[in-house]
């Protein structure tokens, strides 16, 4: 006799749980977790017994945590959005090639041409503005850069 069919709940828990396993098997992720837990404890102690320093250093675990653990939360998304993205643009890329091989479809090759270079202008004046954002933040956006690279080659 066969195993009855999973139900839909069932199988979208199954893939939650082997979606999300890797998350929970990162040492570096759950002690980025732990250090965000202690230092703001340590500040919520300090506060409410008036011992603390108005910017103790159990602020700055926070934010250096914070920063890792919110990298690596946004590399770990990224990399199942950059698999689909490139899935996309590959099919895109193929039908267009197709539809131009058949003779369907003509493109306008100076207006794409114009409209990638008003794009990659933006681009460039985007990350521009970014890099002068997080020279800001250096300390922790090498944490949270840290975390983005561990979180996309989480597995």
């Amino acid at each position: 006799m066969d195993a009855p069919e999973p139900s839909l709940s069932e199988r979208l828990q199954s893939r939650m749980q082997r979606e999300l396993l890797p998350l929970w098997r990162s040492r570096t992720l759950r002690l980025a977790a732990v250090a965000v837990i202690a230092g703001l404890a340590f500040w919520i102690y300090g506060r409410l017994t008036g011992t603390g320093d108005p910017r103790p250093s159990s602020l700055a675990a926070v934010r250096l945590a914070g920063g890792y653990a919110g990298g690596f939360l946004i590399g770990f998304a990224l990399r199942g959005i950059t698999r689909f993205a490139l899935v996309a643009a590959g099919a895109l890329l193929g039908g267009l090639a197709v539809l131009k091989l058949t003779g369907i479809f003509q493109l306008d090759w100076q207006g794409f041409e114009r409209q990638v270079r008003e794009g990659a202008s933006w681009t460039q004046h985007q990350a521009e503005t970014a890099r002068h954002w997080a020279t800001g933040i250096l300390p922790t956006g090498f944490f949270t850069g840290f975390g983005l690279f561990r979180g996309f080659r989480c597995r």
